[in-house]
């Protein structure tokens, strides 16, 4: 089974959306994946913001249970694929993980052609609802992406 793990900043926004749409995508596609987040500066524990949740429920994905965690070696046990929601989140994986691991940007599973491939995804936090509605659409396109590549489709 493959496993994914999406990387942000502090793990209550961006990487905890495109967990929760890949997880409600894989299950939609009859995938069989194993789905996790953390954040570069995540606290231990924190839920996932309010506008956040409220995202993936119109989305129809649950971030209600959702809790921060850190990204550390610890979080890349059994990880195939880490997806940076920015360049930098890709360069903080950290080293002696033990086995091989493909990284890539969100933005990178966008079609080549489109205006926003290769780019960091924006950080909603402290923004308004449009906001993370803006983040929400560009990251149900990056899963979409990442899961016709899974499923050979891409």
């Amino acid at each position: 089974m493959t496993s994914v793990l999406f990387v942000c900043t502090g793990n209550t926004c961006r990487s905890p959306l495109a967990e929760a749409f890949t997880r409600r995508g894989a299950h939609l596609r009859g995938l069989e994946l194993t789905v996790a987040s953390a954040g570069t500066f995540a606290v231990e524990g924190a839920p996932a913001t309010g506008h956040a949740l409220r995202a993936a429920a119109r989305r129809g994905a649950d971030l209600s249970m959702h809790r921060s965690r850190p990204f550390d070696a610890e979080s890349l046990a059994g990880v195939d694929l880490v997806v940076g929601l920015s360049p930098s989140h890709v360069r903080a994986l950290p080293t002696g993980y033990g086995h091989e691991i493909t990284t890539a940007l969100a933005t990178d599973f966008l079609p080549s052609d489109h205006v926003l491939h290769g780019t960091p995804v924006s950080d909603p936090h402290g923004g308004d609802e449009a906001a993370y509605e803006e983040t929400a659409r560009l990251l149900e396109e990056c899963v979409a992406g990442i899961l016709d590549d899974l499923s050979g489709d891409g």
